[in-house]
């Protein structure tokens, strides 16, 4: 059998048919993602406005008519506290840990989406 390029060490357990049955694999992420964008006017076509910034937390906004969505970046390997006023209050939609987590809190190296 000729191949195009030559299989990873890992490709039996890091493949497409293992991560469709790991609803925390990185497959998960992405397609969890891209079903929000589509379901979003703000994530899709919705303006975009900076709301903090800081050495380790990058947090910005997206809204289309009522619609508003807040993306969150903790680029910090440490837990950081959202900003007051920067979203804290709101109901957390996805995280790149694919878990509910604590509200106000980014873990290490997280992301979240907040409405």
């Amino acid at each position: 059998m000729r191949r195009w390029l030559p299989l990873a060490d890992d490709f039996a357990t890091e493949n497409v048919a293992v991560q469709e049955k790991d609803p925390r694999s990185m497959l998960s992420l992405y397609r969890r993602l891209i079903e929000l964008r589509r379901a979003s006017p703000a994530l899709s076509v919705g303006a975009y406005r900076q709301d903090y910034v800081d050495d380790d937390l990058f947090i910005y906004s997206r809204e289309s008519g009522a619609g508003r969505v807040i993306v969150a970046l903790n680029f910090a390997h440490a837990e950081r506290q959202l900003p007051p006023g920067v979203g804290a209050e709101r109901r957390q939609v996805l995280s790149t840990y694919l878990d509910a987590g604590q509200p106000g809190v980014l873990r290490s190296d997280e992301g979240v989406l907040l409405e």
